[in-house]
């Protein structure tokens, strides 16, 4: 029940996401990263409504794969925050501007990362068993 409700709130900060690109464009720092990020959490997205509700969508050895494209995507989605946070807030200085975005940025990124993982590798038995 928790894996739905949390693919519904990050449904919803995604379409939010997409919906900024394309009334506002992509952010200036940065630009063609908006996009790559934001397809690859369109992805990431798809594997937790599978995961969320038990639906094998696709392969499995996709989903293997993609895994460490979506580890890099956690790790480039905070760095790029950071640089962000740390150009609109020099005050602040990139330490804490860093450190802020991971403090933010970590638990509400890392239950995806964990869902993909889980869909990916750990689910062989209930979810995939379907398609042997």
């Amino acid at each position: 029940m928790l894996w739905k409700l949390y693919f519904a709130l990050f449904g919803v900060t995604t379409l939010g996401g997409v919906g900024v690109i394309l009334v506002d464009g992509p952010h200036p720092i940065y630009p063609l990263a908006d996009y790559v990020i934001l397809t690859l959490t369109i992805a990431q997205l798809v594997d937790l409504f599978g995961y969320a509700f038990q639906r094998p969508i696709l392969s499995e050895r996709l989903w293997q794969s993609a895994f460490p494209l979506f580890t890099l995507n956690l790790i480039a989605t905070l760095v790029i925050a950071s640089i962000r946070f740390a150009a609109a807030r020099p005050e602040y200085g990139a330490p804490v501007a860093a450190f802020a975005v991971i403090l933010v940025g970590l638990p509400w990124h890392l239950p995806l990362l964990l869902a993909d993982r889980r869909y990916a590798f750990r689910s062989t038995t209930v979810i995939w068993k379907e398609l042997v």
